[in-house]
């Protein structure tokens, strides 16, 4: 037996979802032309809202691609210019197989999830 639920929430009119041309991204639903909303875009403002943030105090995690500017942060001052310590770092991670988005070695190809400690 397949059940299938459907559901129309009421979201602000505001263009929350959109296409790689920036169009909102829409559907038919009911024989209506409707704005669609994935559920990675519920789940980001859920992630980003004040009351979520107040829940998790001090729990919450890291999310980025950007780690290895996070770390030459943390590590500013260890006396070497920050450019160098990214390169150093990057280079570590490049050494442990991780692959990088970018050129320039500072994005990563996949989202890194870490917490605070």
């Amino acid at each position: 037996m397949l059940i299938e639920i459907h559901m129309i929430q009421n979201h602000s009119p505001a263009n929350l979802n959109r296409d790689d041309l920036g169009a909102p991204k829409t559907c038919i639903f009911g024989g209506v032309t409707r704005a669609r909303i994935s559920s990675q875009c519920l789940k980001r403002s859920i992630r980003r809202s004040e009351q979520f943030a107040a829940a998790l105090e001090r729990d919450g995690g890291v999310r980025t691609r950007r780690l290895v500017e996070e770390i030459a942060k943390a590590a500013a001052d260890g006396g070497l210019p920050q450019v160098t310590q990214q390169k150093a770092i990057a280079e570590v991670f490049k050494n442990g197989g991780v692959t990088f988005k970018s050129d320039d070695g500072n994005v990563f190809a996949s989202l890194w999830f870490l917490p605070q400690s």
